[in-house]
Protein backbone atom coordinates (compact mmCIF):
# COMPACT_ATOMS: atom_id res chain seq x y z
CA UNK A 1 0.00 0.00 0.00
CA UNK A 2 1.38 3.46 -1.48
CA UNK A 3 1.99 6.39 1.53
CA UNK A 4 -0.19 8.96 1.17
CA UNK A 5 0.31 12.45 2.62
CA UNK A 6 -2.76 14.85 2.33
CA UNK A 7 -1.55 18.30 2.30
CA UNK A 8 -3.50 21.75 1.81
CA UNK A 9 -2.97 25.19 2.46
CA UNK A 10 -6.14 26.48 4.21
CA UNK A 11 -7.48 22.56 4.37
CA UNK A 12 -5.30 19.33 4.08
CA UNK A 13 -4.62 16.59 4.92
CA UNK A 14 -1.13 16.90 6.19
CA UNK A 15 -3.36 18.86 8.24
CA UNK A 16 -2.03 21.77 8.76
CA UNK A 17 -5.36 23.73 10.21
CA UNK A 18 -4.73 26.85 12.40
CA UNK A 19 -8.19 26.97 15.31
CA UNK A 20 -10.19 29.05 12.84
CA UNK A 21 -9.58 28.39 9.35
CA UNK A 22 -7.20 25.90 7.71
CA UNK A 23 -3.79 26.41 6.08
CA UNK A 24 -1.99 23.35 4.09
CA UNK A 25 1.09 22.05 5.88
CA UNK A 26 4.34 20.70 3.80
CA UNK A 27 4.03 16.99 2.54
CA UNK A 28 6.76 15.62 -0.42
CA UNK A 29 4.79 13.03 -2.72
CA UNK A 30 4.58 11.97 -6.01
CA UNK A 31 1.10 11.76 -7.64
CA UNK A 32 1.27 8.79 -9.96
CA UNK A 33 -2.94 8.57 -10.60
CA UNK A 34 -3.81 11.15 -13.34
CA UNK A 35 -7.51 10.67 -11.83
CA UNK A 36 -8.74 11.83 -8.37
CA UNK A 37 -7.46 9.06 -6.70
CA UNK A 38 -4.41 10.46 -3.30
CA UNK A 39 -2.22 7.85 -4.48
CA UNK A 40 1.75 8.68 -3.53
CA UNK A 41 5.38 7.46 -3.85
CA UNK A 42 7.28 8.26 -0.98
CA UNK A 43 11.14 8.00 -1.06
CA UNK A 44 14.04 9.36 0.58
CA UNK A 45 13.56 12.45 -1.55
CA UNK A 46 10.53 13.56 -1.19
CA UNK A 47 10.61 13.18 2.77
CA UNK A 48 12.48 15.34 5.07
CA UNK A 49 12.98 14.40 8.97
CA UNK A 50 12.42 16.68 11.76
CA UNK A 51 14.67 16.61 15.09
CA UNK A 52 11.91 14.75 17.06
CA UNK A 53 12.14 11.67 14.22
CA UNK A 54 9.02 12.40 12.31
CA UNK A 55 8.95 12.39 8.83
CA UNK A 56 7.31 14.96 6.88
CA UNK A 57 6.38 14.90 3.39
CA UNK A 58 8.30 17.88 1.49
CA UNK A 59 5.60 18.86 -0.76
CA UNK A 60 1.94 19.62 0.57
CA UNK A 61 -0.77 21.44 -0.61
CA UNK A 62 -2.12 24.64 0.50
CA UNK A 63 -5.96 25.11 1.13
CA UNK A 64 -5.58 29.14 2.59
CA UNK A 65 -8.63 30.95 1.17
CA UNK A 66 -10.28 28.02 -0.80
CA UNK A 67 -13.87 28.04 -1.07
CA UNK A 68 -15.44 25.18 1.14
CA UNK A 69 -17.33 24.24 -1.63
CA UNK A 70 -14.50 23.44 -3.75
CA UNK A 71 -11.39 22.89 -1.38
CA UNK A 72 -13.26 18.98 -0.67
CA UNK A 73 -12.19 17.71 -4.08
CA UNK A 74 -8.76 19.51 -3.91
CA UNK A 75 -8.14 17.71 -0.76
CA UNK A 76 -9.11 14.45 -1.90
CA UNK A 77 -7.01 14.33 -4.97
CA UNK A 78 -3.71 16.02 -2.74
CA UNK A 79 -1.34 14.27 -1.24
CA UNK A 80 -0.35 16.02 1.73
CA UNK A 81 -2.61 18.70 3.46
CA UNK A 82 -1.66 22.01 5.62
CA UNK A 83 -4.67 23.55 7.64
CA UNK A 84 -5.67 25.90 9.56
CA UNK A 85 -8.61 26.72 11.88
CA UNK A 86 -8.79 30.52 11.02
CA UNK A 87 -9.46 29.78 7.35
CA UNK A 88 -12.92 28.11 8.24
CA UNK A 89 -12.87 25.05 5.74
CA UNK A 90 -11.87 22.17 8.12
CA UNK A 91 -14.96 20.39 8.31
CA UNK A 92 -14.98 20.17 4.57
CA UNK A 93 -11.29 19.41 4.48
CA UNK A 94 -12.19 16.74 6.52
CA UNK A 95 -14.61 15.81 3.86
CA UNK A 96 -11.78 16.13 1.18
CA UNK A 97 -9.56 13.66 3.59
CA UNK A 98 -12.29 10.95 3.91
CA UNK A 99 -13.03 10.52 0.08
CA UNK A 100 -9.38 10.62 -0.48
CA UNK A 101 -8.69 7.81 1.74
CA UNK A 102 -12.06 5.61 -0.03
CA UNK A 103 -10.55 6.76 -3.39
CA UNK A 104 -6.98 6.04 -2.30
CA UNK A 105 -7.89 2.57 -0.30
CA UNK A 106 -5.40 3.49 2.35
CA UNK A 107 -5.65 4.10 6.12
CA UNK A 108 -5.49 7.48 8.40
CA UNK A 109 -1.92 6.30 9.25
CA UNK A 110 -0.94 6.60 6.21
CA UNK A 111 -1.58 10.53 6.17
CA UNK A 112 0.35 13.24 7.44
CA UNK A 113 -1.91 15.85 9.05
CA UNK A 114 -1.27 19.34 10.43
CA UNK A 115 -3.36 22.02 11.36
CA UNK A 116 -2.74 25.28 13.64
CA UNK A 117 -4.03 27.46 16.65
CA UNK A 118 -5.09 30.39 16.22
CA UNK A 119 -4.55 33.39 17.52
CA UNK A 120 -7.73 34.11 20.27
CA UNK A 121 -7.01 30.55 21.73
CA UNK A 122 -3.54 31.25 23.02
CA UNK A 123 -4.81 30.90 27.05
CA UNK A 124 -3.65 27.96 28.72
CA UNK A 125 -7.29 26.91 29.26
CA UNK A 126 -8.54 27.27 25.56
CA UNK A 127 -5.22 25.28 23.90
CA UNK A 128 -6.73 21.93 24.50
CA UNK A 129 -10.66 22.50 23.54
CA UNK A 130 -8.91 24.61 20.18
CA UNK A 131 -7.11 21.25 19.63
CA UNK A 132 -10.05 18.98 19.75
CA UNK A 133 -12.12 21.24 17.59
CA UNK A 134 -9.86 20.48 14.22
CA UNK A 135 -9.55 17.47 15.19
CA UNK A 136 -13.20 16.84 15.32
CA UNK A 137 -13.84 18.74 12.07
CA UNK A 138 -11.31 17.50 9.82
CA UNK A 139 -12.61 13.97 11.34
CA UNK A 140 -9.24 12.37 12.86
CA UNK A 141 -8.23 10.99 16.13
CA UNK A 142 -5.02 13.01 15.95
CA UNK A 143 -3.19 15.26 14.09
CA UNK A 144 0.55 14.71 12.89
CA UNK A 145 1.89 18.14 13.36
CA UNK A 146 0.33 20.61 15.25
CA UNK A 147 1.67 24.81 14.60
CA UNK A 148 1.01 27.96 16.97
CA UNK A 149 -0.06 30.00 13.98
CA UNK A 150 1.39 33.36 15.12
CA UNK A 151 3.68 34.40 18.00
CA UNK A 152 1.16 37.03 18.90
CA UNK A 153 -1.72 36.34 21.17
CA UNK A 154 -5.71 38.25 20.65
CA UNK A 155 -8.09 38.80 22.97
CA UNK A 156 -11.03 36.13 22.39
CA UNK A 157 -12.90 36.75 20.14
CA UNK A 158 -11.32 39.89 18.40
CA UNK A 159 -8.17 41.00 16.84
CA UNK A 160 -6.74 43.02 19.60
CA UNK A 161 -3.78 42.21 21.01
CA UNK A 162 -3.16 40.72 24.17
CA UNK A 163 -0.03 41.55 26.21
CA UNK A 164 -0.97 39.58 28.47
CA UNK A 165 0.09 35.81 27.37
CA UNK A 166 3.44 35.24 26.60
CA UNK A 167 4.11 33.59 23.31
CA UNK A 168 6.76 31.13 25.41
CA UNK A 169 3.75 30.49 27.81
CA UNK A 170 1.51 29.49 25.33
CA UNK A 171 4.32 27.10 23.79
CA UNK A 172 4.57 25.57 27.02
CA UNK A 173 0.83 24.89 27.54
CA UNK A 174 0.86 23.04 23.87
CA UNK A 175 2.77 20.45 25.15
CA UNK A 176 0.22 18.70 26.99
CA UNK A 177 -1.15 17.76 23.45
CA UNK A 178 1.48 15.41 23.07
CA UNK A 179 1.03 14.17 26.63
CA UNK A 180 -2.75 13.69 25.93
CA UNK A 181 -1.83 12.02 22.32
CA UNK A 182 -3.52 14.04 20.53
CA UNK A 183 -0.51 15.52 19.04
CA UNK A 184 2.61 13.80 17.45
CA UNK A 185 4.74 16.94 16.55
CA UNK A 186 4.46 20.66 17.87
CA UNK A 187 5.80 23.52 15.54
CA UNK A 188 5.15 27.45 15.20
CA UNK A 189 4.74 29.35 12.36
CA UNK A 190 5.76 32.90 11.47
CA UNK A 191 8.36 33.53 13.76
CA UNK A 192 11.69 35.24 12.90
CA UNK A 193 14.50 33.85 14.05
CA UNK A 194 14.60 36.58 17.37
CA UNK A 195 11.42 35.09 18.24
CA UNK A 196 12.88 31.73 17.87
CA UNK A 197 15.85 32.34 20.08
CA UNK A 198 14.03 34.04 22.71
CA UNK A 199 11.49 30.60 22.77
CA UNK A 200 14.28 28.54 23.04
CA UNK A 201 15.64 30.72 25.79
CA UNK A 202 12.81 30.65 27.93
CA UNK A 203 11.57 26.98 27.56
CA UNK A 204 13.05 23.17 27.22
CA UNK A 205 11.21 21.82 23.96
CA UNK A 206 12.41 22.71 20.97
CA UNK A 207 9.65 23.57 18.09
CA UNK A 208 9.84 20.93 15.13
CA UNK A 209 8.82 23.10 12.48
CA UNK A 210 8.69 27.17 11.92
CA UNK A 211 6.36 27.59 8.69
CA UNK A 212 7.09 30.88 7.14
CA UNK A 213 6.77 32.63 4.11
CA UNK A 214 9.62 31.53 2.04
CA UNK A 215 10.36 32.04 -1.64
CA UNK A 216 13.26 34.03 -3.84
CA UNK A 217 12.09 37.08 -3.58
CA UNK A 218 12.48 36.40 0.76
CA UNK A 219 14.63 33.88 1.36
CA UNK A 220 15.41 34.92 4.75
CA UNK A 221 18.74 33.72 4.65
CA UNK A 222 19.64 34.27 8.47
CA UNK A 223 16.30 32.80 9.84
CA UNK A 224 17.50 29.68 7.35
CA UNK A 225 20.53 29.49 9.19
CA UNK A 226 19.52 30.05 12.79
CA UNK A 227 16.68 27.09 11.75
CA UNK A 228 19.68 24.53 10.80
CA UNK A 229 21.95 25.03 13.55
CA UNK A 230 18.94 24.61 15.90
CA UNK A 231 17.57 21.54 13.95
CA UNK A 232 14.14 23.64 13.10
CA UNK A 233 12.83 22.37 9.95
CA UNK A 234 11.56 25.51 7.86
CA UNK A 235 7.78 25.10 5.76
CA UNK A 236 7.72 27.67 3.33
CA UNK A 237 3.97 28.72 2.64
CA UNK A 238 3.41 31.04 -0.32
CA UNK A 239 6.42 29.43 -2.06
CA UNK A 240 4.89 30.81 -5.72
CA UNK A 241 4.99 34.35 -4.38
CA UNK A 242 1.28 35.24 -3.80
CA UNK A 243 -0.80 35.95 -1.14
CA UNK A 244 -4.39 37.42 -0.38
CA UNK A 245 -2.83 40.36 0.73
CA UNK A 246 -0.19 41.23 -1.60
CA UNK A 247 -0.04 44.72 -2.71
CA UNK A 248 -0.69 45.74 -6.00
CA UNK A 249 2.89 47.56 -6.10
CA UNK A 250 4.45 43.85 -6.08
CA UNK A 251 6.07 42.25 -8.73
CA UNK A 252 4.64 38.52 -9.98
CA UNK A 253 7.24 36.02 -8.85
CA UNK A 254 5.66 32.99 -11.31
CA UNK A 255 5.92 35.54 -13.95
CA UNK A 256 9.75 36.53 -13.51
CA UNK A 257 11.64 35.96 -16.49
CA UNK A 258 14.59 34.48 -14.95
CA UNK A 259 12.09 31.96 -13.48
CA UNK A 260 11.08 31.23 -17.13
CA UNK A 261 14.26 30.74 -18.48
CA UNK A 262 14.96 28.29 -16.11
CA UNK A 263 11.76 26.43 -16.65
CA UNK A 264 12.39 26.66 -20.33
CA UNK A 265 15.77 25.24 -19.88
CA UNK A 266 14.50 22.26 -17.81
CA UNK A 267 11.20 22.29 -19.74
CA UNK A 268 8.83 22.74 -16.72
CA UNK A 269 6.31 24.87 -15.57
CA UNK A 270 7.62 28.26 -13.57
CA UNK A 271 5.63 26.83 -10.57
CA UNK A 272 7.76 23.40 -10.63
CA UNK A 273 11.17 25.67 -11.07
CA UNK A 274 9.91 27.29 -7.23
CA UNK A 275 8.53 24.47 -5.64
CA UNK A 276 11.99 22.82 -6.55
CA UNK A 277 14.13 25.71 -5.20
CA UNK A 278 12.13 25.16 -1.95
CA UNK A 279 13.09 21.60 -1.81
CA UNK A 280 16.47 21.89 -2.29
CA UNK A 281 17.03 24.55 0.15
CA UNK A 282 15.77 22.34 2.75
CA UNK A 283 12.26 22.96 3.01
CA UNK A 284 8.91 21.59 2.23
CA UNK A 285 6.67 23.24 0.28
CA UNK A 286 2.93 24.29 0.57
CA UNK A 287 1.86 25.37 -2.88
CA UNK A 288 -1.46 26.22 -2.99
CA UNK A 289 -4.29 25.02 -5.25
CA UNK A 290 -7.33 24.09 -5.66
CA UNK A 291 -7.47 22.53 -9.24
CA UNK A 292 -6.54 18.82 -9.75
CA UNK A 293 -4.24 18.93 -12.65
CA UNK A 294 -2.64 21.45 -11.06
CA UNK A 295 -1.80 20.05 -7.46
CA UNK A 296 -0.53 16.61 -10.20
CA UNK A 297 1.63 19.43 -11.89
CA UNK A 298 2.98 20.51 -9.20
CA UNK A 299 4.53 17.17 -7.40
CA UNK A 300 6.40 16.59 -10.54
CA UNK A 301 8.84 18.25 -8.88
CA UNK A 302 11.71 14.98 -8.32
CA UNK A 303 12.41 13.91 -11.39
CA UNK A 304 14.86 16.95 -11.74
CA UNK A 305 17.48 18.91 -10.29
CA UNK A 306 18.30 22.71 -10.20
CA UNK A 307 22.43 22.90 -11.68
CA UNK A 308 24.84 25.55 -9.18
CA UNK A 309 23.74 28.15 -12.08
CA UNK A 310 20.48 27.89 -12.24
CA UNK A 311 20.56 28.46 -7.56
CA UNK A 312 22.88 31.48 -8.18
CA UNK A 313 20.78 32.99 -10.38
CA UNK A 314 17.51 32.65 -8.09
CA UNK A 315 20.00 33.59 -5.18
CA UNK A 316 20.01 37.03 -6.75
CA UNK A 317 16.59 37.71 -6.84
CA UNK A 318 16.35 38.63 -3.21
CA UNK A 319 14.32 41.33 -2.65
CA UNK A 320 12.43 40.88 0.59
CA UNK A 321 9.07 41.46 -0.60
CA UNK A 322 6.42 40.05 0.98
CA UNK A 323 3.21 38.63 -0.55
CA UNK A 324 1.54 37.78 3.44
CA UNK A 325 0.86 40.39 5.72
CA UNK A 326 -1.31 40.49 9.15
CA UNK A 327 -3.90 43.24 8.87
CA UNK A 328 -4.69 42.97 12.90
CA UNK A 329 -4.70 46.38 15.44
CA UNK A 330 -1.80 46.17 17.76
CA UNK A 331 -2.96 47.58 21.33
CA UNK A 332 -1.50 51.14 20.77
CA UNK A 333 -4.15 51.25 18.20
CA UNK A 334 -1.68 51.15 14.95
CA UNK A 335 -2.10 49.09 12.06
CA UNK A 336 0.73 47.35 10.37
CA UNK A 337 0.75 50.06 7.66
CA UNK A 338 0.95 52.62 10.54
CA UNK A 339 3.41 50.97 12.49
CA UNK A 340 5.74 49.29 10.02
CA UNK A 341 9.01 49.95 12.18
CA UNK A 342 7.75 48.77 15.29
CA UNK A 343 7.79 44.75 15.00
CA UNK A 344 7.77 43.28 18.09
CA UNK A 345 4.53 41.65 17.23
CA UNK A 346 4.51 41.57 13.56
CA UNK A 347 7.07 38.51 12.30
CA UNK A 348 7.84 40.89 9.37
CA UNK A 349 11.24 43.14 8.80
CA UNK A 350 12.87 40.90 11.02
CA UNK A 351 14.90 37.77 10.19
Amino acid sequence: MPLMHFRFIGTSVHLDVPRKRMSVVENLVTIVDYQHTCYSTINAKSTLSLHDGTKIPALGLGTWKAEPSIVKEAVATAIEVDCAAIYGNERAVGEGISEGLKRAGISREDLFVTSKLWNTEHSSERILPACEQSIHDLGVKYLDLYLMHWPIAFKPGTRDVDDEIEVWETWEAMQMLKHEELVKSLGVSNFTRDQLQTLLEETDDKPSVNQVELHPYLPQPELAAFARENSIHLSAYSPLGTGVNSRETLPVLIEDPFIYTIARKHEKTPAQILIRWSIQSGFSSLPKSVTPQRIKENAQVFDFELDAEDMATIARLNTGNKFVTPDWKRTDGLTRSESEAQTEFVPYGQQ
